[in-house]
């Protein structure tokens, strides 16, 4: 059994379980992509209520058992995010994007400071993309298959167009 006090997560999914219970997926600073129960959560007098938002910062304290951990504390960090619109989109895309292809239990601080500071930048809506892809890039490095950029920019011709 191993136990976590006051981890910096963000909330990345969230899904029904039994009568009251959710299913979420956090991504945490030092632990990674990690999933687990947080008991009575669709309650409204439960501790956890309104507080399982995707892109919400969130200190988590859990208990595990196995692959999945069962959420004892919960609190937020600062004010919640606010995304709309295409921001919310891009955010939704970057959150499925560490579900598909993070491994659980694989710790990424670099991954997660880049997915930190991508959710604030996504309420611009002329710098979406550039943050986006810049998330990307921090992803496919991360992931160990991102291209080496300048020594492809050094060995490639340029793009010439047809006439």
């Amino acid at each position: 059994m191993s136990r976590a006090d006051r981890e910096q997560v963000f909330v990345l999914h969230r899904r029904a379980w039994r009568d009251t219970s959710l299913i979420v997926e956090f991504f945490s600073q030092r632990h990674g992509r990690v999933a687990g129960v947080a008991r009575a959560a669709r309650r409204a007098k439960s501790a956890f209520f309104g507080l399982t938002e995707p892109f919400r910062r969130l200190e988590a304290s859990w208990v595990r058992r196995g692959e999945m951990f069962t959420l004892t504390g919960l609190e937020p960090m600062g004010k919640a995010q606010r995304l709309t619109g295409r921001a919310m989109w891009c955010g939704l895309y970057a959150n499925e994007l560490l579900l598909r292809l993070t491994p659980r239990d694989d710790p990424e601080p670099e991954l997660f400071e880049a997915y930190a500071s991508l959710l604030p930048r996504l309420q611009d809506p002329r710098g979406q993309s550039n943050v986006l892809r810049r998330f990307e890039l921090a992803l496919l490095q991360s992931l160990g298959v991102a291209p080496d950029l300048v020594a492809v920019a050094l060995l490639t011709r340029r793009v010439q167009r047809e006439q």
